[in-house]
């Protein structure tokens, strides 16, 4: 209800049943395609108004939902093309090759953590702590705690994979250099 999002629909509305504005009505127009009557405006009951403008606005509803699918539409398929550029791989990851832009660039790394049940393949912290605080992007470890590298933020979070208690809690950190 408070969300910029909203604000910026309720602002124009606002204006234009309090104020009868008309900057309002053709930015609410443009903004969202619907095409308010001026005769809205020729109300003089503030109470009326703000009901007419809201008729006006729900009669206008089936564009603004069709408008608003079109654009969901647009939206996933922009996201599909950024997943067809997405490269996989299943190497470790100091193998990688990172050949993009350093001011462009954010490795995010999620190891298991240290002190945790052990893997199949150990994890050499001392390197990945090496890696990281030679690397000339930014990169962002994950881990309950890791002193090596300065904690940027934190979460807590529900333990699910616990063996013993799935209420038990834990704060979940990110670290970089």
């Amino acid at each position: 209800m408070f969300s910029n999002e909203n604000e910026e629909l309720k602002k124009p509305l606002h204006e234009m049943v309090v104020y009868k504005s008309k900057e309002a009505q053709v930015y609410f127009e443009q903004k969202y395609n619907i095409k308010i009557d001026d005769s809205v405006f020729d109300i003089h009951d503030l109470q009326e108004r703000r009901l007419a403008l809201m008729r006006q606005i729900k009669n206008a509803q089936p564009v603004l939902l069709e408008e608003l699918s079109r654009t969901q539409q647009l939206e996933r398929v922009q996201q599909l093309q950024q997943l067809q550029q997405l490269q996989l791989s299943s190497l470790s990851y100091d193998e990688v090759v990172i050949d993009t832009p350093v001011d462009e660039t954010i490795i995010y790394l999620d190891p298991p953590y240290k002190g945790t049940a052990r893997y199949k393949n150990e994890i050499d912290y001392d390197k990945l702590t090496e890696y990281v605080k030679n690397s000339p992007y930014k990169v962002y470890v994950s881990s309950y705690d890791y002193p090596e590298l300065k904690p940027v933020y934190e979460i807590e979070k529900r333990v699910v994979l616990s063996a013993t208690n799935n209420s038990a809690k834990a704060m979940e950190k990110l670290f970089n250099k």
